[in-house]
């Protein structure tokens, strides 16, 4: 028998083509719904809300709502306490028999069924319980960039709501991505896979003529969170995350980051532009400005944190939601400019930078208080820093080692490449090889092993083939060697540098191994180690959602 009807929810309908009845005796096939005579009136619900409840509910279970957009309630007369939500069993039943999770026992039976498949079968919410309740289950992810775990873990003292909240889960050390920088960092984050298959490798990149692109959300060759959960018909919220300009057209609103040079630009849907303008909302401070101006720029980073948290309230207030991202990046332009204050209360900005973090735990906290009350709740962070040695510019060290060539005095890009070179290096640490010969790379990898900064201290800690990290369609795109350099080290690329080691204005550099990951009312599964690659399945198991096949990492929780 073959019935379609539909499934109202808060922002639309959710068309379900296939109803038919089937008999089954196991709960093996995940991709199909089993419902033993379960009455299930749709109102309000969906089909992931039904593939839960058919591994809940037996024979003499019951699923009822008084009308469209109303909670469900749902009771069992074998249980003699509070039905735990669908997405728990989800989480903690992993076997392949599909056997419950201890405290709870499936019948060993199932008569005639209700079996439901469809390619849309996970196009939904998860569902929560409240005494009994089932209500939609939402995800809030704020990303502090660059922000360290140790920086974090040495200064609760200083920043009370944060010390509250990380007392509320599990709040670790995490790995970034390789090479560590924000671009390649955020499109793993919103991809799940690896840079050879999103396509990302670094903030500059070249054309097939060798001359400088920045690429963006356009070069992302993987499927990003953004357009899945629209997919899903999740409703969702991006606001600054660097990877999502250009903005696409989503179920929800997208806001780019500072990839994005002019605020018309960024916005999707178009029609949020004058609340935007109205809250003063600016993309980023101008980084240029540290140079020349070192208090204005730290106004301004005032400034569009202001502008970031003006903003939530007025989203959250207005907008209706599944997910919702708040990116700020204000705390990497601090660390990037200000990083020797920290620990210097000498420091002329000493005061000012422990300020903008008192301004961030104010807000960290009036958030909180503000979501609802059953929001799963994610911070994170993409790397951590380190305070600068020395800048170290490797086309320098390539040219006075015989690999680099121009044919031409002072190049703008690497178009003109004298046919004698043979390699040629991009930020942060990657090398192209022109010949691409095994000889090459072998030459050059024990060149950089052998690099040492004036006092004698090695600068480079290991060299990575492409081959040992990457894997993908666009591996032949990646660079032939990435150079992780001690901490302290900030590998560059000017084609102008006529010094190997230099320093400039900047004073904090990526770290790797120190990101921060918090999640609340959860433990995070301490081995091994965390990445920044495992937050995509992770965040599709906070929302009760199957985790995709394409995701490289592994959930969390």
């Amino acid at each position: 028998m073959n019935e379609s009807f539909t499934c109202l929810r808060p922002y639309g309908q959710v068309q379900i083509d296939t109803i038919r009845h089937a008999v089954s005796d196991n709960l093996r096939d995940r991709s199909k719904l089993y419902v033993g005579q379960v009455l299930v009136k749709l109102a309000g619900l969906n089909l992931y809300d039904c593939y839960m409840l058919g591994k809940l509910l037996d024979l003499h279970c019951k699923a009822c709502a008084v009308r469209a957009g109303q909670p469900f309630t749902v009771s069992h007369p074998k249980l003699n306490k509070p039905l735990l939500c669908g997405d728990y069993y989800a989480r903690h039943d992993q076997r392949p028999d599909h056997t419950a999770a201890p405290g709870f026992v499936y019948p060993k039976h199932l008569h005639k069924s209700l079996q439901i498949t469809h390619g849309s079968l996970y196009n939904s919410h998860c569902v929560s319980q409240q005494g009994g309740v089932a209500v939609p289950r939402k995800l809030f992810v704020l990303s502090l960039d660059g922000t360290p775990y140790t920086l974090l873990q040495g200064a609760l003292e200083r920043l009370p709501n944060l010390k509250k909240l990380f007392a509320q889960g599990s709040f670790v050390q995490m790995d970034s991505v390789i090479p560590t920088i924000s671009s390649v960092a955020w499109a793993t984050f919103a991809t799940g896979v690896n840079p050879a298959q999103h396509n990302i490798f670094g903030f500059v990149d070249l054309d097939p003529h060798r001359r400088f692109v920045i690429p963006n959300a356009r070069d992302l060759s993987a499927r990003p969170l953004w357009r899945r959960l629209t997919e899903l018909g999740l409703r969702s919220i991006w606001v600054n995350l660097p990877i999502t300009y250009p903005p696409e057209p989503i179920a929800g609103i997208m806001i780019s980051g500072f990839l994005c040079t002019q605020l018309e630009e960024g916005v999707f849907p178009r029609s949020l532009l004058p609340v935007l303008q109205k809250l003063n909302y600016i993309i980023d401070a101008d980084p240029q400005r540290a140079h020349t101006d070192p208090t204005g720029f730290l106004e301004e980073l005032f400034l569009a944190l202001e502008g970031r948290r003006r903003l939530t309230w007025d989203l959250l207030e207005k907008e209706p939601w599944d997910f919702f991202l708040l990116h700020i990046m204000e705390t990497d332009r601090l660390h990037h400019f200000f990083w020797e204050a920290q620990d210097a209360p000498s420091h002329p900005y000493y005061q000012d930078f422990w300020r903008l973090y008192k301004e961030l735990d104010s807000f960290i906290g009036e958030l909180v208080a503000r979501l609802p009350k059953d929001c799963e709740f994610v911070m994170l962070s993409d790397h951590g820093f380190c305070q600068i040695t020395y800048e170290v510019e490797l086309n320098v060290f390539l040219r006075e080692h015989g690999f680099l060539r121009f044919s031409n005095g002072a190049p703008a890009d690497f178009s003109e490449l004298h046919p004698m070179s043979r390699a040629f290096g991009l930020i942060p640490g990657r090398l192209y090889l022109t010949d691409n010969s095994e000889q090459t790379r072998t030459e050059l990898m024990t060149a950089l092993t052998k690099l040492r900064d004036p006092q004698g201290h090695p600068v480079i800690a290991r060299v990575y083939r492409r081959e040992e990290i990457y894997s993908g369609a666009q591996l032949p795109r990646a660079p032939h060697l990435i150079a992780i350099p001690y901490n302290g080290f900030d590998l560059k690329a000017r084609l102008s540098a006529q010094k190997l080691f230099t320093k400039s204005h900047l004073q904090g550099m990526h770290t790797f191994d120190d990101a921060f990951l918090f999640v609340r009312d959860h433990r995070i599964k301490p081995q091994p180690k965390p990445r920044l690659l495992d937050l995509a399945p992770t965040l599709y198991t906070l929302l009760g959602l199957p985790i995709p096949h394409e995701f490289e990492g592994r959930h969390l929780l």
